[in-house]
């Protein structure tokens, strides 16, 4: 599932990493997701071949956290949760925090954590992959046509991502909650409750009830559970919070509303050629800059060759995000 623009097929696919992209600086969706393109890992004149660069360690330990957690709620058998985070993760050498031991305690500090959810929920799916229509964008050109109209052309916007858990509660069958996991290193409770506006649990929940609709199913689903797990790299104590979000019709609704609008935003980009870069903020966060600065840096006339030197092409698969 590639997110981008297809103007052969009138269709924009989208996930919350991309909207995320365009709504912080249009310039950065069009290098990662027009352009495809991802840094590389060799100086502007260096005559060796460019490589992807490595993922970094963090990113590692998390993803093989996710594997362990994924196991823990599908099989309730802490060794085999513990199990799949080792044979997810490849041990760094040389690094004192991203451990398998450390590893394994931590899915166990998990399992204890939540052992009252572990025994009382029924986990249907973890990573469930969804692509789905969210509605028709017209498009108004700038050029009239032959008879001085401006004709709309009708676009359609998809919406994709991938829900960490699907489970349903032992004393209410009918209705399907969603969770989704979350690792970080830096800690602010004052910032939890902002997580009930995040756009990608829009995303999950009308992804979910469009999948209920398929399969002909009469279950609702309109609550979502993030479980964000915060481990400082000096302190060996984990902490577990959890921030329920709930989006009734109403906000669904304005959610919908809200993507669609972005949508027509990008297309309006994309038909002028003209993607703005919004400067300052955008160019740097939590300590690093922008991975496309080096090119807006530049002089127009040479980004093309900051581009061929310092990067390559690699589209952005929201299956495999």
């Amino acid at each position: 599932m590639i997110s981008g623009i297809y103007p052969e097929e009138k269709k924009l696919v989208l996930d919350n990493y991309t909207i995320s992209q365009f709504r912080a600086c249009p310039r950065k969706l069009y290098h990662r997701t027009i352009e495809r393109l991802i840094p590389g890992a060799t100086d502007m004149w260096s005559q060796e071949e460019v490589v992807e660069p490595p993922i970094p360690d963090y990113l590692l330990w998390g993803i093989a956290h996710h594997k362990g957690q994924d196991q823990l709620w599908m099989s309730g058998n802490l060794q085999e949760a513990q199990n799949a985070f080792e044979e997810a993760f490849d041990p760094i050498p040389e690094s004192s925090h991203y451990t398998v031991e450390r590893g394994r305690n931590l899915i166990e500090a998990y399992a204890n954590r939540w052992s009252f959810e572990l025994n009382n929920l029924d986990t249907v799916q973890c990573e469930i992959k969804f692509q789905t229509n969210l509605g028709t964008i017209e498009h108004f050109p700038a050029k009239s046509d032959n008879f001085g109209r401006h004709v709309a052309e009708k676009w359609t916007l998809d919406v994709g991502g991938v829900i960490d858990k699907l489970y349903t509660r032992t004393d209410n069958t009918d209705h399907f909650y969603l969770c989704d996991h979350k690792t970080s290193s830096w800690e602010s409770e004052s910032l939890l409750p902002t997580q009930k506006l995040s756009n990608q649990f829009g995303g999950y929940v009308y992804g979910t009830q469009q999948i209920l609709k398929k399969l002909d199913s009469n279950a609702s689903c309109e609550s979502l559970e993030a479980d964000i797990l915060y481990l400082n790299a000096r302190s060996s104590t984990p902490k577990f919070y959890r921030v329920e979000v709930n989006f009734n019709e109403e906000k669904l609704n304005e959610w919908k509303a809200g993507i669609l609008q972005t949508g027509r935003m990008i297309l309006d980009c994309f038909y002028n050629e003209v993607w703005p870069m919004y400067g300052k903020e955008p160019c740097a966060a939590w300590n690093k800059t922008c991975e496309f600065f080096d090119i807006c840096d530049a002089s127009i006339a040479y980004r093309d060759t900051v581009k061929t030197a310092n990067y390559i092409e690699s589209a952005w698969d929201i299956d495999k995000r």
